[in-house]
């Protein structure tokens, strides 16, 4: 009949064991012991713990055991030969000591001895003590390296803020920048705006983009700063340039800028870099010559 008595919560513990000690397989002092010789440890070792249950020691305090060949014979399914041959294993690793008693077939007395646990070998030890070490570096190594990273991810996280910065004073300063219609009405004055509207004239064609150029001068000499190649320049200086882009000046400025508007993404950003760079080359000029 097969066997269906499994292993449950409810019938772990219903048996009784024996334990064998770990040292025995982990110590290379106990390698060469038989199994029957491990199995008839682990006996020795249990009538020993009920031999301090029952006071069984002697006047060192040490317990003791009788266990004769014939009952161990019997408990390892073995002749008595073979059992003699375990008991003298286990005596030949000082596992137990035994003591001939008087009387005919009387047992021995058998003194059981824990096992001594196995020796760490210098060579592992060192070479263990290496590995711990090779892997710190390698932590440390890591840990170098995404620091690295992490300070390359904060900087590029300021350029992006100083970025938005940038751009929001930017807006606020555009919104302030609010274009009068007398201001307007200057700049258009000043180069000679309804002339280079008028049929025939040398920007025949290019009106749009002198109506852009005029709004640009419009807002550049409004705003409190115009940003002329990544740099902001205040609205007095940008005055004090602006007003030197005059009728020829902006006709010149404007044929020169039809031929350089091709790949140009942000027109106004552009007109505005362009047109004051103009102004402050006529200024350039007038002092050089005057």
């Amino acid at each position: 009949m097969k066997n269906r008595n499994f292993v449950t919560c409810k019938n772990e513990y219903s048996y009784r064991y024996m334990a064998i000690p770990t040292e025995l397989f982990e110590n290379p002092q106990y390698k060469n012991l038989s199994a029957l010789a491990k199995l008839l440890y682990s006996a020795l070792l249990q009538r020993t713990s009920l031999s301090l249950q029952n006071h069984w020691t002697d006047n060192q305090g040490r317990a003791y055991v009788f266990f004769s060949r014939e009952k161990a014979a019997e408990f390892l399914h073995c002749g008595e030969k073979t059992a003699t041959k375990t008991f003298k294993e286990l005596r030949d690793v000082d596992l137990i000591e035994e003591y001939r008693q008087h009387g005919l077939k009387a047992a021995n007395k058998i003194y059981v001895k824990l096992p001594e646990k196995a020796k760490k070998n210098p060579e592992a030890k060192d070479k263990a003590k290496a590995a711990k070490k090779a892997l710190a570096e390698r932590h440390k190594e890591y840990l170098a390296k995404l620091n690295a990273k992490i300070k390359g991810k904060q900087q590029h996280l300021i350029r992006l803020e100083q970025k938005v910065a940038a751009r929001q004073e930017y807006l606020r300063q555009q919104a302030d920048a609010t274009v009068s219609s007398a201001t307007l009405k200057a700049v258009k004055a000043r180069v000679c705006y309804e002339d280079w509207k008028m049929p025939g004239n040398e920007l025949d064609g290019a009106e749009e983009l002198v109506d852009a150029a005029v709004t640009v001068l419009a807002e550049m000499e409004t705003a409190p700063s115009t940003r002329i190649e990544n740099v902001w320049v205040p609205r007095e200086q940008v005055q004090s340039i602006m007003k030197w882009m005059r009728g020829t000046v902006f006709c010149d400025t404007i044929q020169s800028l039809r031929k350089r508007l091709n790949g140009v993404h942000s027109l106004k950003s552009y007109l505005k870099t362009f047109l004051y760079n103009a102004a402050l080359a006529e200024k350039a000029s007038c002092f050089t010559w005057g």
